[in-house]
């Protein structure tokens, strides 16, 4: 739920906590928890569990009632239509919780849907992936291609760097058979306008060309925000960064001072969170959702399974 360490809400004692930051012995506060959830993935309801018992550990006195709904049952159907749900589970709670001690440590984590009050979760199952839309396309048209691998990326992400290089083998091996979109997710930092510069660059035809040089100079970057004027030496590097890659500098520093693609980054961060992306690198290969950065071989077993449904 997102549970936070500090207690610097709500004074303590207005609100049957202890000194020490307990709550007052005696007092029990019920937490109803309503879990949509598909009860044919035995393994989806065991993870789910956890996530309850972990729930009630991170809670003092807390006793978490559980309603389980299959997403096939009317009142499933019903909650995934009113919420717009994108993955499995959904957690669904109540007003009531508002009188917890510690609600607005995990207040944060609380989101209001269209009149149904939801807990914000990570995905097991995806109900829904996302729409190609103005994604940056490398390898086959994801129109004609078999697999189609949606990536949000981070150009600060190490991982995303390791990633890249992945798919690009992955892209090259099935040639015309894999659709690789890449998505900006912006971590804050540099990241906005990093993201912005290899938009700027696909305006020259060289997205991937930028993309692939601003993963190799990572090292560069994160020292250039170190300098005493760290937006002049980021613009620097970026300068040569782009010139590298054959790519026009002063178009594509004069693209980012413009804000051409500032819009675009932000909406496709934003899609992401809706889509419980957490970190970087996250893929939805076809209908099923890979997070994290994975080895060749594990990529190519997805990919290959893919290629023979």
């Amino acid at each position: 739920i997102g549970i936070s360490e500090t207690e610097d809400y709500h004074d303590k004692q207005a609100i049957g906590m202890d000194d020490d930051g307990t709550i007052a012995s005696g007092e029990t506060y019920d937490f109803p928890i309503t879990i949509v959830y598909n009860e044919n993935e035995s393994e989806q309801k065991a993870s789910l569990e956890g996530y309850i018992q972990n729930v009630e550990s991170n809670l003092q006195n807390t006793n978490v009632i559980v309603t389980w709904v299959d997403k096939e049952s009317e009142e499933g159907s019903q909650i995934i239509e009113t919420v717009d749900a994108r993955f499995l589970p959904i957690f669904v709670t109540d007003s009531t919780i508002e009188s917890h001690p510690q609600y607005a440590e995990f207040a944060p984590a609380l989101e209001e849907i269209n009149g149904v009050l939801t807990i914000r979760s990570e995905g097991l199952e995806y109900l829904k992936v996302p729409e190609i839309g103005d994604a940056q396309i490398i390898g086959a048209d994801p129109e004609n291609a078999d697999v189609v691998i949606i990536e949000y990326i981070s150009y600060t992400c190490g991982f995303c760097a390791r990633m890249h290089t992945v798919l690009e083998e992955a892209v090259e091996k099935y040639e015309g058979q894999v659709s690789w979109a890449v998505k900006n997710f912006d971590r804050g930092g540099p990241d906005s306008t990093l993201s912005q510069a290899a938009e700027c660059a696909a305006d020259q035809g060289r997205f991937k060309e930028m993309s692939s040089a601003l993963y190799a100079t990572q090292n560069d970057i994160m020292t250039s925000l170190q300098d005493a004027n760290p937006d002049e030496a980021l613009n620097d590097t970026i300068e040569q960064i782009a010139t590298n890659a054959g790519v026009d500098s002063d178009e594509l520093l004069q693209c980012i001072e413009d804000g051409t693609y500032e819009e675009r980054v932000m909406e496709q961060s934003v899609e992401g969170r809706e889509f419980g992306i957490m970190g970087t690198p996250s893929m939805f290969i076809n209908d099923q959702f890979v997070p994290g950065a994975v080895p060749a071989e594990q990529l190519d077993a997805i990919i290959q399974e893919e290629l023979a449904e």
